[in-house]
């Protein structure tokens, strides 16, 4: 199986999401960063889940609700390493 490792940029990303739902609803924000955090552990057993990146084919991306989840992943070392979460009306310069 796969590790999964977060950069901090996607750590500061959850968080914030789960600060801004947080304002309307904690159970909300609760249920979000929960499923948001399971879909992500779909990667440990298909790594290759999301489509590559069109602007970037380093990168893959895997769709969450309205969210981007933009991740590397290196088959020979077996990690998967999510960079950002980003809603999908974003433009991202990678």
């Amino acid at each position: 199986m796969v590790d999964i490792k977060f950069h901090p940029i996607a750590r500061e990303d959850i968080k914030e999401l789960y600060d801004y739902f947080s304002r309307y609803s904690l159970e909300y924000a609760d249920s979000f960063v929960n499923s948001l955090y399971n879909r992500i552990e779909d990667l440990k057993r298909f790594p290759e889940l999301g489509k590559k990146y069109p602007e970037n084919e380093d990168y893959r991306q895997l769709i969450y609700q309205n969210y981007r989840i933009l991740y590397k992943y290196n088959k020979e070392e077996e990690k998967v390493i999510v960079m950002i979460v980003v809603h999908c009306s974003r433009q991202l310069r990678i």
